[in-house]
């Protein structure tokens, strides 16, 4: 926080270590993955959202939290890519 700087920690599940290459390649097996020329990013799906990714998490997450949200009167509501940023900083601008 000193320095201003930013750190994304992500999971990355080991299956897709294992078709991406790091796995092999820490057994000196240079023949998966991106050291066959493959793009890293073919392995890690950041352009994705997560509910893109899996689509059972959304009824997950819907089931979990309904009681919450009917407690306090609430709904639900999953922001889109478009509109986190204002609406999930409580900002009042965006659609």
């Amino acid at each position: 926080m000193q320095q201003g700087c930013c750190v994304n920690i992500i999971h990355i599940a080991g299956s897709r270590m294992i078709s991406q290459g790091t796995d092999g390649l820490s057994r000196g097996d240079a023949n998966e993955g991106v050291m066959t020329g493959r793009s890293m990013l073919e392995f890690v799906p950041l352009h994705r959202t997560c509910l893109a990714r899996s689509p059972l998490l959304k009824p997950q997450i819907q089931l979990c939290l309904q009681p919450y949200a009917d407690m306090l009167g609430q709904k639900i509501s999953f922001l889109s890519e478009m509109d986190w940023f204002w609406k999930g900083h409580d900002l009042g601008q965006g659609n």
